[in-house]
């Protein structure tokens, strides 16, 4: 069994909603997927019945974005271990599908290449260069330096288990000096990933899903009331349905 966790409270939840529909409409792995929905909504008012029993919603709130992607690593610790799932991966909720894809089971962490590893990053990698933050990848590190996504990370769950209990821990220790990372979550993926490469890497070339594509919907990480009860209101009444452009679409 394919545990996702998904993180989408405030104007992500729509987008949530459409993780599920379209995961389940594309992967080959529909029927061994368990979906862990951390919202403040229950997205079973939203989706089709054989959707919503694949989804366990755990109630969250958080007052912005950031402590969203914060609280990653500590969910999936209290709230996705213990439940019979064989493999565990955190995508980010803004991410989208259009084609047939498949997971990778295999043994140890999963992680995405970032697609800015080859380009704007290829001279100045973003690692944090703060030596006081947990975060800190030194400048003259001898090791390969591959720049992963914090959108997308996974795998063996007791090998995710022990990542977490670790990036968790940094977090923690940073916030006793009022360190918060460049790049958030992502900076402490990154530096645990440095040390200690992924089992297997997707390659941004070959990655089978759309990351970060937000429909369109504006100021996504801020307050827009009126967009998003819009958008609720036509996904319930929506069979296959995407939201491009702002609005939801019928495909």
């Amino acid at each position: 069994m394919i545990g996702i966790m998904i993180t989408a409270t405030n104007n992500y939840f729509p987008l949530g909603l459409r993780f599920v529909h379209r995961y389940l409409r594309f992967s080959k792995q529909a029927e061994e997927t368990l979906f862990f929905f951390f919202s403040e909504k229950d997205p079973s008012e939203y989706l089709k019945q054989h959707e919503s029993t694949k989804v366990i919603w755990i109630k969250t709130e958080h007052s912005n974005w950031l402590e969203g992607v914060n609280n990653r690593f500590k969910n999936t610790i209290d709230f996705v271990f213990g439940k019979n799932i064989d493999y565990i991966y955190n995508i980010d909720s803004d991410t989208n599908f259009d084609k047939s894809f498949e997971l990778p089971k295999v043994n140890g962490i999963v992680a995405g290449e970032h697609f800015g590893n080859n380009s704007w990053m290829k001279d100045r990698k973003n690692y944090d260069r703060n030596p006081q933050s947990m975060s800190y990848v030194p400048e003259n590190t001898q090791l390969p330096q591959m720049y992963y996504l914090g959108a997308f990370w996974g795998g063996e769950v007791s090998k995710v288990k022990e990542m977490c209990a670790t990036l968790y821990f940094w977090q923690v220790q940073d916030k006793t000096i009022n360190y918060e990372p460049g790049v958030n979550d992502e900076s402490y993926l990154n530096k645990y990933l440095h040390y200690n490469p992924p089992n297997y890497t997707i390659l941004y070339k070959d990655f089978p899903m759309m990351i970060s594509c937000k429909g369109g919907i504006q100021n996504i990480r801020y307050n827009n009331p009126a967009q998003i009860e819009k958008l609720l209101k036509d996904i319930k009444i929506a069979n296959n349905w995407n939201i491009l452009n702002g609005v939801v679409q019928h495909d």
